[in-house]
């Protein structure tokens, strides 16, 4: 997993949850062989968003990097930092198909390729299925991932209660 590959799957992660979407700056540090830092950098009223309450939300954000690293051999360590002024921007509309782009990324990036579908459950609630079902450890992080990304419109996503692998 390159650099770059890195960068545009935390990218994809994390600008969905943004407010200002424009604002996220990703750069990259070299730390030794095989050993990235990445640093995100968003908007000061995004922050809430990117570190959750009691820091759940970076954390499962590491998780899934470090796991995706793990999967290439690589150790991938996250760094937020302070917020800058930044130009206004409005990014890409969360969409359905933005999610389950994410999810399968993320899934291929961890070595874990599998067949993502989000299907329609009850009204405003749809289940996002994964199928093999991921390791226990990510599809704890996606659980946490999904509440906090919110949902395009007002639907709620839910992943599925398969067994994780």
């Amino acid at each position: 997993m390159t650099t770059t590959d890195q960068i545009k799957l935390l990218q994809a992660l994390v600008e969905p949850a943004l407010f200002r979407p424009g604002s996220l700056r990703i750069n990259s540090t070299h730390l030794g062989p095989n050993q990235t830092e990445l640093q995100i950098q968003v908007h000061g009223e995004d922050m809430p968003k990117i570190i959750g309450k009691a820091g759940l939300n970076i954390m499962a954000l590491k998780v899934l990097m470090r796991e995706a690293g793990a999967a290439n051999n690589q150790i991938i360590q996250i760094r937020v930092e302070e917020p800058a002024p930044v130009p206004e921007h409005t990014g890409t509309p969360w969409t359905m198909e933005r999610v389950k782009d994410a999810i399968c990324g993320l899934m291929v990036a961890c070595r874990q390729p599998a067949e993502v579908e989000i299907l329609p459950h009850v009204p405003r609630v749809h289940m996002v299925a994964i199928t093999p079902p991921p390791t226990e450890q990510i599809h704890i992080a996606l659980e946490r991932w999904l509440r906090v990304m919110g949902s395009p419109g007002d639907t709620q996503l839910i992943l599925d209660a398969a067994d994780p692998a």
